[in-house]
């Protein structure tokens, strides 16, 4: 009989521990579309580089230009830019004076990210426009604006 009472002390004690894994969240798609509209004359832009990433800048005026913008700036190929960005689009084509385009960028989980635009102005050796690293963080859902762009010299021709 004691050993039947041990038994039964035994088995009171076992404790089975059940641990659930927390449910990993869905990602969350954040979009953005850009609108690019040449307002030249007659100079048309090259298919344009749309980059989003967190840090940096695709250019820095004064400064020697990338390899990639180099690229870009003189022969319009955008895809060494594409490349430096979390997410990123090249645009369909030229974009001819007077012409728009909408070109949509989605990137996931990331709400503060930086936009980056660079397009050759096809006419030219080397020179180029674009927007540099403007701040996502602040722009809410649904909310629009309108920003000029700048032309550059890359410097890489004289």
């Amino acid at each position: 009989m004691s050993l039947s009472a041990s038994l039964w002390y035994a088995l009171k004690e076992v404790e089975v521990i059940v641990e659930v894994p927390a449910p990993v969240p869905t990602p969350v798609d954040v979009s953005y579309e850009v609108t690019i509209t040449n307002l030249t004359n007659a100079q048309p832009l090259s298919p344009a580089a749309v980059v989003l990433h967190t840090d940096g800048h695709l250019f820095s005026v004064g400064d020697v230009p990338s390899v990639a913008l180099e690229k870009m700036a003189e022969g319009g190929m955008n895809t060494d830019l594409l490349a430096q960005g979390m997410a990123a689009t090249s645009g369909a084509g030229i974009i001819m004076p007077g012409a728009s385009e909408t070109i949509s960028v989605t990137v996931q989980d990331i709400t503060d990210a930086k936009l980056s635009i660079a397009t050759m102005l096809v006419n030219t050796n080397d020179a180029f426009t674009g927007l540099n690293a403007l701040d996502l963080a602040d722009l809410a859902v649904g909310s629009s604006w309108t920003q000029m762009a700048r032309v550059y010299d890359a410097g890489t021709e004289v």
